[in-house]
């Protein structure tokens, strides 16, 4: 058994053509200069899913259901619209081995079993029978709108899918003519496995990049969300999304031109002379004619509305923009000053928190070999034994006078003998508190050079920061800036 699925089409008619007539065209057809008319090479047809027996029928039937799947789509609770792109025409061919010699019931039943295997059995489909071949074969044209839903049936990787049905078919009778299938059945499924244990590898990369990304996304919604808390509002970006809010509520809440003015300047809008009319400056410096954002008002109602402002009296819109984009300089001026600072904080601290910790190491190093140093002293100058043997003569002498005439004959050398451990306890002291002192010294130049160094960085970090610093803090035009801070700002 052979599968092999052929091109998609658009046209029915021509797939009838092709599948129930000759390939080449017959002496008479050749001199009318038609298509082939003679279905010599035709077994016999079946139609399935239709009221008629008649292929050529079958084929305008399955053309008639492709061109009104919108309204079966309709018909049916499913929105229309959307165009194929894949021709509705889906047409495949199932070939048995030359040493095999079905019968037309067997055929077509391999044929229904097949349409069965991709899911696709309950459209409208037409088998055709070719004896123009060695081998027996038969050719199934389907339909791939669905007679009663209007929905397009899935076609994807169906040679891989009748395949697999093709190797159960020739399992299930007993005998494989195609050994290559199996192997390329192997391999494809190996493909398959091994693309999963891929995905399933990168699937902790892929959720951990896209988590980050959603902390990305909602730090940043966060940070614009803080700007208007702090009279940013100047770094936004400009953004119209329909009809300005401001304006609508303004109107609303205005009687005449004063307190309209009064209401856009309450979000930092105002109200000045273009040049044909009034228009209103948002807090980003665009301007725009209120009629465009008042729905139902005329230019000459909004006229009407706001007489007690001439247009004479407003500030032309041009120089309204300019002081907009000035205080918006000088926001974003003050903004990365602000900014600035506390990078060079950040900066400060964390040199001096490095500092602090090299130091700590140094001392820590030196403390170490001081110790070291020490402990060697102490056993070579046997301290421990010294102080063992001090620590016992003074028990002896702490007995009782009488009862140490009693135990001992010559208290007098043992006093002498106490006097002598000490002299040498004292004189070991002295020899390892001399032998230290290097290391002390060597201690104290170390943190004093490294002392120096970090001085020395401390200075450079405050020189690169001073370099770095915005125009706001060089510029003299803007001390006054730099000292009170931005004029108040009205956004």
């Amino acid at each position: 058994m052979t599968p092999k699925v052929a091109a998609s089409g658009w046209s029915f008619v021509g797939a009838g053509q092709y599948y129930l007539h000759d390939k080449e065209p017959s002496v008479v057809d050749e001199l009318l200069g038609e298509k082939p008319t003679t279905s010599e090479r035709v077994l016999w047809t079946h139609c399935e899913n239709m009221f008629t027996k008649n292929a050529k029928t079958a084929m305008k039937v399955m053309a008639w259901t492709a061109m009104h799947r919108d309204e079966l789509k309709k018909a049916a609770g499913y929105r229309a619209g959307r165009e194929l792109r894949v021709g509705p025409v889906f047409s495949f061919s199932l070939a048995w081995d030359p040493e095999q010699n079905p019968t037309k019931d067997e055929m077509l039943s391999a044929a229904r079993s097949a349409v069965k295997d991709l899911k696709l059995h309950t459209h409208e489909y037409v088998v055709v029978a070719h004896d123009d071949t060695a081998h027996k074969h038969v050719h199934v044209i389907l339909n791939r709108i669905h007679p009663e839903t209007g929905l397009a049936g899935n076609i994807y990787k169906s040679q891989e899918h009748l395949s697999k049905w093709a190797l159960a078919y020739e399992k299930e009778h007993g005998k494989i003519y195609c050994q290559q299938r199996e192997t390329n059945i192997r391999a494809r499924e190996q493909h398959v496995r091994q693309n999963a244990q891929i995905k399933a590898k990168n699937r902790p990369i892929k959720e951990e990049n896209a988590r980050r990304k959603r902390e990305n996304t909602k730090r940043k919604r966060q940070g614009l969300e803080l700007l208007p808390m702090l009279g940013l509002h100047p770094l936004l970006p400009y953004q119209r999304h329909g009809n300005d809010r401001v304006v609508i509520t303004a109107w609303e809440r205005s009687d005449n031109g004063r307190t309209f003015i009064a209401a856009l300047e309450e979000h930092g809008y105002a109200l000045a002379a273009g040049r044909t009319g009034y228009v209103v400056v948002d807090r980003y410096g665009k301007a725009r004619n209120p009629t465009r954002d008042l729905d139902g008002v005329r230019k000459k109602d909004f006229a009407a509305k706001v007489t007690d402002v001439p247009l004479s009296s407003l500030p032309k819109a041009i120089d309204v923009q300019k002081q907009v984009e000035t205080k918006r300089r000088e926001w974003r001026a003050y903004y990365n000053s602000r900014r600035h600072d506390r990078d060079r904080g950040s900066a400060i601290i964390g040199l001096r928190n490095r500092q602090f910790d090299e130091r700590a190491v140094l001392e820590q190093r030196h403390r170490q070999q001081i110790e070291t140093k020490a402990q060697e002293l102490h056993a070579f100058y046997k301290i421990e034994t010294l102080d063992r043997d001090i620590r016992h003569l003074e028990g002896q002498l702490a007995v009782p006078r009488s009862d140490l005439r009693k135990v001992f004959e010559k208290p007098a050398a043992l006093t002498q003998q106490l006097q002598e451990f000490r002299a040498q306890r004292a004189e070991a002291d002295r020899l390892i508190t001399q032998q230290l002192r290097p290391l002390d010294l060597a201690r104290a130049v170390a943190l004093a050079e490294q002392e120096h160094v970090h001085a020395l960085a401390m200075k450079q970090l405050e020189a690169n920061l001073q370099h770095q610093q915005p125009e706001i803090y060089r510029d003299p035009v803007n001390r006054a800036l730099e000292r009170d801070g931005p004029s108040p700002s009205p956004f």
